[in-house]
């Protein structure tokens, strides 16, 4: 039995729970990505080195070209996409302050698990 969503409980004050369904985590991953302003930032929490340089010699050269972002923003997704779940979940906590979540847990008909497989209960 696989996930289907996964639950991110955060602070009450930094949002509550978060359920993403495990179909839209890779999507939702790269698009916060895109949305950071911190351009630091943004390159520390790149998930690939290739990427990670690609970005850097984009902010360096000071690129201007709305085509060159957007096929790199496509490499994003693309390498998000085929990502595993567990380094999805990684990268999704890097990206909303990992100090502000609390757990999180994998879910699959309405019963929560602590692993992506859903083999692991919180009373095993």
């Amino acid at each position: 039995m696989k996930a289907e969503v996964v639950i991110v409980t955060r602070l009450e004050r930094h949002g509550g729970t978060m359920l993403i369904p495990v179909r839209e985590l890779a999507g939702r991953c790269a698009s916060d990505w895109v949305g950071l302003d911190d351009v630091r930032f943004a390159s520390a929490v790149l998930p690939d080195e290739g990427l990670h340089a690609e970005f850097d010699r984009l902010v360096d050269a000071d690129e201007d070209s709305q085509q060159v972002w957007d096929s790199f923003y496509d490499r994003v997704h693309e390498f998000a996409a085929s990502m595993t779940l567990e380094r999805l979940v990684d990268w999704f906590v890097a990206l909303h302050d990992p100090a502000t979540i609390l757990n999180v847990h994998y879910g699959v008909d309405g019963v929560e698990y602590l692993d992506p497989e859903c083999t692991i209960g919180d009373d095993d």
